[in-house]
């Protein structure tokens, strides 16, 4: 009685298996339900003080002084500017994202060392919501 119960129930049993599992990995029901790609901004800034220690990973502070003049701190020091065409699109995504409040400061990580023009790459620390 045992085998031939086995026999019996075997096939509905690895037919139900099988088609669960085509199921559970349908690729399209996986991409269906994914979450959409975090692309995050890079900034390029020029430093002005070469006695600055930039290496990536480091924290340092915006200043957003108007649309088109953006000035980075290390330790309440000045050591860099944004450049102008990264500085209008940073300010435009703070004020998108409401942290334009108090007088237009956000934290940045440095995410390349400047090269030998002086130039380096920052990102925010908390990524812009792209509205």
């Amino acid at each position: 009685m045992g085998l031939d119960f086995i026999r019996a129930t075997g096939p509905r049993f690895e037919g139900k298996c099988d088609s669960s599992k085509l199921q559970e990995l349908d690729t399209e029901d996986l991409l269906s339900r994914a979450k959409p790609d975090l692309l995050i901004r890079y900034y390029q800034c020029v430093l002005t003080d070469p006695s600055a220690e930039v290496i990536p990973g480091l924290g340092l502070i915006a200043q957003a002084k108007s649309e088109a003049e953006v000035v980075i701190l290390q330790h309440a020091r000045m050591i860099g500017r944004m450049v102008p065409e990264d500085a209008a699109e940073f300010t435009m995504a703070m004020r998108r994202n409401h942290r334009d409040g108090a007088g237009g400061i956000i934290s940045l990580t440095i995410v390349e060392a400047p090269a030998l023009d002086g130039i380096f790459a920052v990102k925010p620390k908390k990524p812009f919501k792209h509205l």
